[in-house]
């Protein structure tokens, strides 16, 4: 029998988008968008398309492709493929919109990002750094980019914000995934009172997966929060 992808379930194709993430980076885009001021709706739409086309579809299909302890002939890489240059074609008319030189910059590094994550040749590119850039960094970015014309303080400061909160999202998923594979009953934690006590494996996922959960939230709430606290136009 053919054995799935470790990350697959009963729908293999819609578990394949990793929409979590997918939406992580979309959220991030708008965030950025938001920040800046909120023009050029239309080109901020496209250019969620080219997102959700590049991270949702592209990345996760190729990379599942060469790197899943299973294949399924060439439709995934032929899919991953198709997705990405629908996603070039998207940026460019994104870029049609709304031109910018640092926007084309931004646009070709996701480019680099998407196919060095996925490929098995550029393997350095496999690694947690390529994963906050790409997911966090670049997309609030590119949203910040589309609504202005320059890199401004702000747009570093909401680039660099959206970087640490995917870094803080995949330190715990990673640890999790590690106290799931070893034999250790827990680890000792020293209380406020000075004394010690063992914190079973199971508490330490359940803490571990509350930080992942409050992460996702402030991901998915960012462009609201940025909103209401009045930053738009920055």
């Amino acid at each position: 029998m053919e054995r799935e992808f470790w990350f697959m379930g009963r729908h293999v194709y819609l578990n394949l988008l990793y929409l979590p993430y997918t939406f992580l980076s979309l959220s991030y885009a708008l965030a950025g968008w938001v920040l800046a001021g909120m023009s050029h709706p239309y080109a901020a739409l496209v250019l969620l398309a080219a997102l959700f086309a590049g991270h949702g579809l592209s990345a996760h299909l190729i990379n599942a492709h060469y790197r899943g302890p299973s294949r399924r002939g060439k439709n995934l890489l032929v899919l991953g493929v198709v997705s990405l240059a629908a996603s070039v074609v998207l940026g460019v008319y994104a870029l049609r919109l709304s031109f910018s030189y640092p926007l084309i910059a931004v646009g070709i590094a996701e480019i680099i990002i998407v196919i060095g994550y996925s490929h098995p040749l550029t393997g350095f590119l496999h690694n947690i750094f390529t994963v906050c850039a790409g997911v966090g960094l670049l997309p609030a970015l590119a949203g910040y980019l589309v609504s202005s014309d320059a890199i401004r303080p702000p747009a570093i400061g909401i680039s660099a914000l959206c970087f640490f909160i995917v870094l803080f999202e995949i330190i715990p998923s990673r640890s999790i995934k590690s106290w799931r594979r070893t034999p250790a009953r827990g680890i000792r934690v020293t209380l406020n009172d000075g004394s010690e006590r063992l914190m079973s494996v199971e508490e330490v996922v359940r803490a571990e997966e509350d930080v992942i959960k409050a992460m996702l939230a402030l991901s998915y709430a960012l462009p609201i929060i940025v909103y209401l606290l009045g930053f738009s136009g920055a």
